[in-house]
């Protein structure tokens, strides 16, 4: 819808399907004085649009949540764009969407902002976002988020993943627009091209506790100088000094949840990043990077942390008592409070065992030899 000279306020567009077509939803205001003030696209599918799927522009508040945007068969227009958000502007949400696309012949962005304009008070957030993009086009991204006069933009906790034989980008920031956070993102390249790509070097922008796993030669460009590695890129830039390269496990090739939480949470809670794609509680002291938060999901259990050695008994009587306070760790949450029992005990003739909150006593009961094997239970949260 083309407002010209009208303006509109607070349209809904609530449980649609949108299939085919050039552009599905198309949401103008007037120009970049007179601005629609309102919008809310939620819950929606859209299916094969040859140009675009989402396009809202010249308009503040927008909330886009919760759709799904698939593109695997449409590939006859060059620049789609799942999603394309041109002069978006204060308390705009864009959140736990799905972005599925496959490009064969013409290249594509599949998310863009052009620009995305708040305040320090009023910032425009893109949170728990699932960006999934096959393609075998070159010139391609997953994310461009442009235009000078965009500011105080918080791209958070988005997984973003690219494949296929081409030297697609993840991330590209184009031009010198400042008060850019990119945090707790989970990003996979698997394609040649660049991680991130910042056009040109800003103050006040801050890129940092992602997870990342890459297969191109270089991690990121800045300008025009290349950094081949994490370390390069954060050396020569000051950006992901707390980032760190990982080996996700999803649930498939088209469902970007994680299986795992290893080498994935961070330590950077964040106060407008309190729920999931899912809207799953996350982690208060460790969330994991990316769209997804298993351990809100599916709370993981205590690992052996540092195993106990071997109790040997030389004479008899003897006893030996062990404290447990460091053998398991939570790894949700470190301060999630671990309930150990003792399960088993192979041979009870033999030694005897007893808890006493964290201090394990075990005793020889017999002069004879032998074996005995004690299980430990550690259990957190349920």
């Amino acid at each position: 819808y083309n407002s010209g000279e009208w303006v509109c306020h607070d349209n809904e567009f609530v449980g649609c399907h949108f299939e085919n077509g050039y552009v599905a939803l198309y949401y103008q205001g007037k120009n970049i004085y007179t601005l629609n003030d309102g919008v809310l696209v939620e819950n929606c599918t859209f299916l094969n649009q040859s140009f675009k799927g989402v396009y809202i522009s010249f308009t503040d508040n927008a909330i886009v949540r919760g759709n799904i945007i698939t593109n695997h068969t449409h590939d006859v227009l060059t620049n789609y764009h799942a999603m394309d958000l041109l002069r978006i502007r204060y308390n705009s949400i864009i959140e736990n969407n799905v972005m599925n696309v496959t490009r064969n012949s013409n290249y594509a962005t599949v998310f863009e902002t052009r620009p995305a304009m708040g305040t320090a008070t009023e910032p425009v957030i893109i949170r728990n976002n699932i960006i999934n993009f096959v393609c075998n086009v070159n010139g391609s991204y997953c994310v461009d988020l442009d235009d000078s006069n965009s500011e105080y933009v918080y791209f958070v906790n988005n997984t973003v993943k690219c494949s296929g034989s081409s030297n697609c980008g993840s991330i590209f920031v184009e031009k010198n627009w400042q008060n850019l956070h990119i945090y707790n993102n989970l990003i996979v390249n698997e394609c040649s091209g660049y991680v991130f790509r910042f056009g040109v070097d800003a103050e006040n922008r801050f890129c940092d506790y992602n997870r990342v796993s890459f297969s191109g030669s270089n991690f990121g460009r800045l300008g025009s100088t290349d950094y081949a590695t994490l370390s390069d890129w954060t050396s020569g830039t000051g950006f992901d000094s707390h980032s760190a390269v990982c080996t996700p496990n999803f649930v498939g090739t088209n469902d970007l949840h994680i299986t795992s939480a290893t080498g994935l949470t961070v330590a950077n809670p964040l106060s407008y990043v309190t729920k999931d794609i899912d809207d799953q509680n996350r982690s208060a002291t460790a969330p994991c990077a990316g769209a997804d938060e298993l351990a809100s999901g599916t709370d993981l259990p205590p690992v052996v942390a540092n195993p106990v050695s071997n109790i040997t008994f030389e004479t008899y009587p003897a006893s030996q008592t062990i404290n447990l306070n460091n053998t398991f760790n939570d790894p949700d949450d470190p301060n999630e409070n671990i309930v150990i029992t003792v399960a088993s005990n192979t041979t009870p003739s033999l030694v005897s065992t007893s808890l006493n909150n964290r201090n394990l006593t075990v005793t020889r009961l017999v002069a004879t030899g032998g074996t005995a094997t004690t299980t430990l239970n550690a259990e957190s949260g349920g």
